[in-house]
């Protein structure tokens, strides 16, 4: 998707314009003149995948650690929880 915006230094000059579309020669001279500003979105579909895939691998983590606390098999590594600890104590 691509969002265009010309006409920054001349609000109106070409404001409503279609591509294709004949120009008077106001609107001609105007975007002629201005600057053009611009959004493109094509990454989001890649970030949105990538939010789908991490959303989905953490969810399946949760389910299983969940199971194993339900069954009593889960076991801490209280080396891995301590450093855990300290780590997000000093970076924030």
């Amino acid at each position: 998707m691509r969002i265009g915006n010309g006409g920054i230094d001349n609000p109106g000059g070409n404001v409503g314009s279609v591509a294709g579309a004949p120009a008077d020669a106001s609107s001609s001279a105007a975007s002629s003149n201005a600057k053009s500003d611009s959004v493109t979105l094509a990454s989001a579909a890649g970030l949105v995948a990538l939010a789908k895939a991490t959303a989905a691998l953490r969810q399946s983590k949760v389910e299983s650690l969940s199971s194993q606390v339900k069954s009593g098999s889960y076991q801490s590594d209280n080396a891995q929880v301590s450093h855990a600890v300290v780590e997000d104590h000093i970076t924030s």
